[in-house]
Order: C-alpha cells, then sequence, then structure tokens
C-alpha cells in the first residue's frame, strides 16, 4: 500500500473511532434476518450488509451509521410491538418511551432487520 491510501484510510475511520470512544458502554449487538424468510427470489445486496452501530444511554439511542428511514420497534417477550417509530432523515438520536424491562430493539430496513436486546 502505499502511503496515501494508508492516509485516507486513517482519515475516514477517525470520525467513527473519535465518536465510538465518546460512550461509556458498548454498542449494541445486533443479529439480522429478513422480513420475509419465505421469500423465494429474496433481493441479491450488492455489497455486504452493514451492521448499525448503535448506543443506547438511559432511553436514548444514538445511531452512530446512518438509519435514515429504517422503522424502529421495541417488541416485548411475547413478540408484540410496543413501540415502534421511523426514523427521519438526518436524526442521529431517538429518545425511547418511558418503559421498563428487557424488549427486543429492531431496526427494520426494507426486507432486512436488525434485532438485539435492550434493557430500559
Amino acid at each position: 500500500m502505499n502511503v496515501k491510501t494508508i492516509l485516507l484510510a486513517a482519515a475516514f475511520s477517525l470520525p467513527v473511532a473519535t465518536f465510538s470512544m465518546a460512550h461509556d458502554e458498548p454498542p449494541i449487538q445486533f443479529n439480522h434476518g429478513r422480513v420475509n424468510p419465505n421469500d423465494p427470489f429474496p433481493p441479491v445486496p450488492k455489497s455486504p450488509i452493514q451492521i448499525p452501530l448503535v448506543y443506547k444511554d438511559g432511553n436514548t439511542l444514538t445511531f452512530a451509521t446512518p438509519c435514515t428511514g429504517c422503522t424502529l420497534q421495541l417488541l416485548d417477550a411475547d413478540g408484540e410491538a410496543v413501540y415502534e417509530t421511523t426514523v427521519a432523515s438526518g436524526t442521529t438520536t431517538v429518545i425511547l418511551p418511558a418503559l421498563s424491562g428487557t424488549y427486543e430493539l429492531r431496526l427494520i430496513y426494507g426486507d432486512i432487520y436488525f434485532y438485539g436486546d435492550i434493557t430500559l
């Protein structure tokens, strides 16, 4: 690799590294799935799936990666949605309602969704 490539890679990783260090807790760990897993012809992504980088501080979620237009859901232990919202363009934080307990946080991007457990 030449020096320009190394410097360019370092410049692009600096904002994410700086953002990551500003949080006391690690990001939410997500798994992913398909909204309609029985679709016989699922769309083939043109690039690898990028798992969102989301931090939780109390009832506030902070998005380090864009979530523009995604649907955010909180599901209870029975799999019922107790909260749902669409993340607006340019939004980097979402304040969740005053709930308590463990919920599944689900971020839906078209045919793919990401899910992870959070405690409020």
